[in-house]
């Protein structure tokens, strides 16, 4: 099994698999039932059939709805195959003002973190319950470019499964350097940072990692929940046990 997926036409997907945890039995986190990646407008027919082989049965889409759908340069395709449950459950709330004056200026950092959190705190617990309440089957969770906010959901997960904050860094550094390597070949519609990567990467981890350490600090969310988002408890104990068990 391998953390990094090649689904055709799809960058910058990985499964949450292969993470050391001590509450897996075998130290580590389940292959097969979470995966990250961007907007699945990307996938060409041969990636939807990938996907559906590596076993994803459920989407959680954690954009606005003014994102979804398919863009010039996509594959011409009918979306996702009707076998797929697809769930959108945005993170964030661009018509809020105090969201968008304390966060529009940070959208693309883990800074904005806490204040999603303290603004929006439904919204961020609404995708953990959807991935919680998913049926049979791996998830994937996805944004636009899947890394800002799918790294916020995806570093809770993995908090919440009991990863050290170190590997979540490491693993959201990944997302980072990828979009990166897309915007480098002109495949993004962002820029590349260039000599500036580096930087951009320390501060990044830097700012992740503080706000890991002022998450419920002390607290396991299998037993105090995620007060912080209105989590409880028992679906805290629900996805420990899909990425564990």
């Amino acid at each position: 099994m391998q953390r990094e997926q090649e689904w055709d036409g799809y960058p910058n997907v990985r499964d949450l698999g292969g993470l050391p945890t001590p509450h897996a039995r075998n130290g580590w986190t389940t292959f097969g039932r979470v995966f990250r990646g961007p907007r699945p407008e990307l996938l060409t027919q041969e990636g939807w059939a990938a996907l559906q082989r590596a076993g994803v049965r459920t989407l959680v889409d954690l954009r606005n709805a003014d994102e979804r759908g398919r863009r010039s340069d996509d594959p011409v395709l009918e979306g996702p195959p009707s076998s797929l449950t697809v769930l959108h459950r945005p993170l964030e709330d661009h018509d809020h003002e105090e969201f968008m004056r304390s966060c529009g200026a940070i959208l693309d950092s883990p800074e904005y973190y806490p204040h999603n959190l303290r603004l929006l705190p439904q919204l961020v617990s609404d995708a953990l319950r959807a991935v919680a309440a998913a049926g049979p089957g791996g998830v994937l969770v996805h944004c636009a470019a899947g890394r800002d906010r799918t790294g916020l959901l995806t570093s809770l997960l993995l908090v919440v499964a009991g990863v050290a904050s170190g590997t979540v860094a490491d693993d959201y550094e990944l997302g980072v350097r990828a979009v990166e390597a897309e915007a480098v070949a002109g495949r993004s519609r962002e820029a590349p940072r260039g000599a500036g990567l580096e930087e951009w990467v320390r501060t990044s981890r830097s700012w992740l990692l503080r706000f890991l350490e002022e998450l419920e600090p002390g607290r396991d969310p299998a037993e105090h929940g995620l007060p912080t988002i209105g989590l409880d408890a028992a679906t805290c104990r629900v996805l420990r046990e899909r990425l564990t068990s």
